[in-house]
Order: C-alpha cells, then sequence, then structure tokens
C-alpha cells in the first residue's frame, strides 16, 4: 500500500539504526460493507483516550468509515525508539498529512 511503501522509503531514506523491518504498519479500517443491507442496528466506538463512546445509528453507518494507521516498533532501545519517533513524524508531515488524514501523532 502508499502509506506502507512510504514508510519503508523514510526509513530507507533516513533511517540510521532503525531498519525497514523495525517498523511495523498496521492500517485498520471499518465501514458498514453491507449498504443497505446492513443488520447493525447500532455501533458503540470508545475513544480511550478522549474517554468517550461514540454512538453510531444505523441511518449514520451508510456513509460511515473509519481508518487508523498504527505503527509498531520491534526494537524496544532507547535510541532506536527515539530515532523510530522522528522518522515517523517526517513520514506523516511529507506522506501522510498532504492526503489529509486526521491523526495523532
Amino acid at each position: 500500500s502508499y502509506f506502507k511503501e512510504s514508510l519503508q522509503q523514510i526509513v530507507r531514506e533516513k533511517g540510521n539504526l532503525v531498519k525497514n523491518d523495525d517498523m511495523v504498519l498496521v492500517h485498520k479500517r471499518v465501514s458498514c460493507g453491507m449498504g443497505q443491507n446492513n443488520p447493525v442496528e447500532r455501533v458503540l466506538f470508545l475513544n480511550v483516550r478522549e474517554k468517550k463512546i461514540k454512538n453510531i445509528k444505523a441511518q449514520d453507518l451508510f456513509h460511515f468509515e473509519e481508518e487508523e494507521l498504527l505503527i509498531t516498533l520491534r526494537p524496544s532501545d532507547p535510541d532506536v525508539l527515539e530515532e523510530a519517533h522522528k522518522l515517523a513524524r517526517i513520514w506523516v508531515e511529507d506522506k501522510v498529512l498532504p492526503k489529509q488524514l486526521d491523526i495523532d501523532v
């Protein structure tokens, strides 16, 4: 995918301690998926950071789609973690934000 390839490109070009296999990108996507035949009456989404529950009604699901990008790091060395954080910020600013996505860094 675009996101995985662009992250790997940033790591290749700018990473010293972090290697391509060290950073793993997880792309989660939730949508109603069944159009008019969606059997879901209500869906609750818990936002842990904001400690809020978002209630989605059936009629809202016809246009509902939620995506999330998560980056995990395999090595736990503090220097690698610091560099990975910098690389992730570069990636978000150069590759993700131009796609006009809401993102929490």
